[in-house]
């Protein structure tokens, strides 16, 4: 049935996926996490970069690359650029302003869509948001068909984890919300957590 999907990364595993060092894609309009090194393509997925540069602060999030002259849609994601990191209590539907892949149609290269920060200026500011704040980004279907969003944690400037990510197979806009579980539903999951064992990261 189609609708709202939410996929959180502490429904399978216990230890942190960190996710601020640009080498994993997370594909976004997966129903089960699924993510992948940086050398291989994972359609609709992204990744991010926020990295100390000469006492600077650089950032980027950027979509999956594709081989040449790849079918459309193409299948890389579009980001949502206004609103950046804070996209909480938004919606995304195809009245955002979006940064789309753009397809240079001579040599058939797709580059994906970017989103860039640096310090406080640019399209992203990661030093806006403390220490184990959340962070949301949206995103979307290269043809603005399907819209989804996804949720990251700074654990400290440079070090990120993946909460997770949610998304309407419908194709319907979609309002960006914590996904985190409330404070009943986490001791359940304490208690299931405790008599399943420890649950393993997922596979590169």
């Amino acid at each position: 049935m189609a609708g709202l999907v939410t996929v959180r990364y502490s429904d399978y595993f216990e230890d942190d996926l960190i996710v601020n060092h640009n080498d994993i894609f997370i594909a976004g309009f997966t129903p089960v996490l699924t993510v992948a090194p940086t050398d291989t393509i994972l359609h609709n997925s992204l990744r991010f970069a926020f990295e100390p540069s000469g006492g600077n602060i650089t950032a980027l999030i950027s979509g999956n690359d594709l081989p040449l002259f790849p079918p459309e849609p193409f299948l890389t994601l579009s980001l949502c650029i206004d609103g950046g990191l804070n996209q909480l209590g938004t919606t995304m539907d195809s009245s955002r302003e979006w940064a789309t892949p753009n397809f240079d149609l001579d040599n058939g290269v797709v580059s994906p869509a970017v989103l860039i920060g640096f310090n406080s200026s640019g399209q992203i500011d990661i030093s806006a948001i403390p220490d184990f704040g959340y962070a949301y980004i949206g995103y979307a279907t290269s043809d603005l068909g399907m819209f989804g969003y996804m949720q990251i944690q700074r654990l400290s400037l440079y070090e990120w984890r993946l909460i997770g990510y949610a998304y309407d197979d419908s194709g319907a806009p979609i309002v960006v919300q914590n996904i985190v579980p409330s404070g009943s539903t986490l001791a359940m999951l304490g208690v299931g957590a405790g008599v399943g064992g420890r649950k393993r990261r997922p596979p590169l």
